[in-house]
């Protein structure tokens, strides 16, 4: 036992060691720059610890390391302390896919609510205090449920009343979300969302077994509610591998319960919060696989458990993908860098990379990944809107006025009154920032 837990140890710290170096990415950089008021060093402290508060990069990222250390521990404990928990720990603690909780500063809620989630588990008397403590983040009021199957089901008795605590919070939380930028058809359930349910599964099922991209920013469902609506209900490959796993799943489970089938169904609750079903945060982030994740490998560990060999060749595979991928976190540039290469079909990928240009002064070549972004999504109103204030910015009138016109034609639906000012405040000549 002290051996797993020390090989655990010494794998997450030699996958990590470099990220010590590291700076802030993406939302990490307004918390730093605004930081939040505090009332005390007491109140500081705890501020930083859910990630609210930004301190020094190096003890950002030695807090984010060290809660990941401990959710692979409580992991451990949690399914048994034995082989089989051994395997999925292990291959947990360097699996690329949870890079947005193991290494992303703004992603802590996600190991914070695993490690009370999993708590519960390995202490039931205390169970009651550890998901109440879950609930207490956004992310972390469903994912209790995802102890229905394991031996402390007795647990989520209790959630009711600890959603009835939280409720105010939660619902505050989701409406402050749903008020951000959402199009019409994220704010209707119909019959047909269930292809996009079975498929969103099915994307992050293969991310988990199969890391083939990860990255900030990802092709799969971008505007699957506005300008790419035609994405969200076609039969692509992520939605066959949705449903066979899905179908696989009940066969399998009606027919015997053990660790493969525990493993898939934590995976199936604490995912289906980010089926985009009813969508109020990003279509696709790899922030949300973190506490899926865990059952995947819970499952694929008890197959593999036989299997030494193939389970060297697998953890050998999950280090490599996350040592080439963790390097994108260097900073924020390279974040942007690196998530086009691994999925250069993303345009917001190519929107963010030309905004850093922009803010650079950089006109002419913010224009050109402008262009790029807009070869894999014509009809996306924000990158149509922003190449018209950059051909403004070059003094070419005629461009800029033909993408407004364009721009004006593609307004996502639910998004009119959002853009009204800013399009009224373009054409009478005032100043205008980027869409963001």
């Amino acid at each position: 036992m002290i051996e797993h837990i020390l090989l655990i140890t010494v794998a997450v710290l030699i996958s990590q060691f470099r990220v010590m170096t590291y700076g802030y990415v993406s939302d990490d950089i307004p918390v730093y720059q605004n930081p939040p008021k505090t009332k005390n060093r007491w109140h500081r402290g705890y501020l930083w610890l859910i990630g609210a508060y930004r301190w020094k990069p190096k003890y950002d990222h030695v807090l984010t390391m060290i809660i990941h250390i401990l959710v692979c521990w409580v992991m451990y404990f949690a399914f048994g302390a034995n082989q089989t928990a051994f395997y999925a720990t292990l291959l947990f603690s360097i699996h690329p896919g949870n890079l947005h909780g193991s290494v992303w500063i703004s992603g802590r809620a996600y190991p914070l609510v695993a490690v009370f989630v999993l708590g519960a588990m390995v202490i039931p008397l205390a169970s009651p205090i550890f998901l109440w403590a879950s609930a207490y983040f956004t992310v972390g009021f469903l994912p209790p449920l995802a102890l229905i199957g394991s031996p402390s089901w007795y647990a989520v008795l209790i959630m009711p009343l600890v959603w009835l605590y939280w409720r105010k919070k939660f619902k505050k939380a989701v409406i402050n979300k749903a008020s951000t930028e959402r199009a019409t058809e994220d704010k209707v359930i119909h019959p047909r969302k269930i292809i996009l349910c079975i498929k969103t599964i099915g994307f992050y099922l293969s991310l988990a077994i199969f890391p083939h991209k990860i990255c900030f920013y990802h092709n799969f469902l971008q505007s699957c509610a506005g300008s790419q609506r035609r994405k969200a209900y076609t039969y692509c490959i992520y939605y066959w591998i949705g449903l066979i796993s899905i179908l696989a799943w009940i066969v399998y489970s009606a027919y015997r319960w053990d660790m493969i089938s525990y493993g898939m169904l934590w995976f199936f609750v604490t995912i289906f919060p980010y089926s985009n079903i009813y969508r109020v945060q990003q279509e696709i982030s790899e922030r949300y696989l973190y506490i899926p994740l865990i059952g995947v490998m819970v499952a694929m560990a008890h197959a593999l458990a036989p299997y030494p060999w193939a389970f060297l060749v697998l953890l050998g595979f999950y280090y490599g993908r996350f040592h080439s991928t963790v390097l994108a976190f260097r900073d924020d540039f390279w974040v942007v860098e690196q998530s086009v290469m691994d999925d250069p079909f993303a345009w917001f990928g190519w929107h963010m990379r030309a905004l850093k240009r922009w803010n650079a002064h950089s006109y002419h070549e913010a224009m050109v990944f402008w262009t790029m972004a807009r070869n894999e999504s014509p009809r996306e109103f924000k990158l149509l809107f922003n190449l018209a204030v950059v051909f403004k910015a070059i003094n070419k009138h005629q461009e800029s006025k033909q993408f407004l016109e364009e721009a004006e034609k593609n307004i996502v639906p639910g998004q009119e009154k959002q853009v009204e000012g800013l399009i009224r405040a373009f054409k009478d000549g005032k100043p205008v920032g980027m869409i963001y």
